[in-house]
């Protein structure tokens, strides 16, 4: 039997960099979208065309219903997940006092109480058929460091890393792995979004970065095959952050490069 990971908000940037990794590494994929119903299609004719079977349901994580609905199909039709990769997420910013109780909710509901229960069920299900899984989540270099305007959306980010460490303690007895990977900036702007406003703020923040540059989503994909493979089976509970060092000038004793 194939190996099946699920990976939640394929359509665009990180989902889609990847789910493309990990259909490449030889697993199925199932992935889920909100919005990005194109980008997903795209995204799924690309997995067959390697010789892979991918599935797509219209899910909003944020909603129990949809996540509800999400794990009743998916154990009926396909019945068993060895990793799921909780990518999908909210990154709207406000300035804290202008931050409203509306958008907290949307926030929150997407990027702390989805994942939440996302990664609960899909370790009842691991459990239940005995598979030793994995569990990735998706996270962000703001769970540690501070930009103005991300007081709801750093929170959240923060959250997922306390997740992860508390259920990999717990989940452990059972096999299953849990680990988050917090990425920095990210080149999820398509092509044709690109504008010269993008670009030049682009060139200011790509100084500001030891490496010099944004990352790309099939990097933070390779990520996740390395930690869903057997070369780490001894990493749960931690967090790699993949950001070209961007977080190193908040470091204690940093001097520059």
């Amino acid at each position: 039997m194939s190996k099946m990971a699920i990976v939640t908000g394929m359509g665009r940037g990180i989902g889609r960099g990847i789910a493309l990794r990990m259909a490449q590494a030889g697993y199925d994929i199932t992935g889920t979208y909100r919005n990005s119903a194109d980008g997903a299609g795209d995204t799924m004719r690309e997995i067959v065309d390697m010789g892979r079977s991918c599935e797509l349901y219209k899910c909003d994580i944020s909603k129990m219903d949809d996540i509800n609905g999400f794990w009743r199909e998916f154990r009926d039709k396909r019945g068993h997940a060895d990793v799921l990769i909780n990518n999908a997420g909210a990154t709207n910013n406000a300035p804290f006092l202008e931050t409203t109780e509306e958008l907290f909710d949307k926030i929150d509901h997407t990027n702390w109480k989805g994942v939440f229960f996302m990664t609960q069920f899909c370790a009842g299900m691991m459990i239940d058929n005995g598979v030793k899984g994995v569990i990735i989540n998706i996270s962000s270099n703001h769970m540690i460091s501070c930009w103005s305007g991300s007081s709801a959306y750093a929170g959240t980010k923060a959250a997922i890393g306390k997740l992860g460490a508390n259920a990999a303690m717990e989940l452990a007895k059972h096999g299953i792995r849990v680990v988050t990977i917090a990425p920095g900036y990210t080149d999820n702007v398509q092509p044709d979004e690109m504008t010269p406003e993008i670009l030049e703020r682009r060139a200011g923040l790509t100084q500001k970065i030891p490496i010099h540059r944004y990352g790309e989503p099939s990097e933070i994909g390779g990520a996740c095959v390395f930690l869903a493979g057997e070369d780490a089976g001894y990493i749960t509970g931690t967090t790699l952050f993949m950001d070209g060092g961007a977080l190193l000038p908040n470091l204690p004793g940093f001097r520059g490069w």
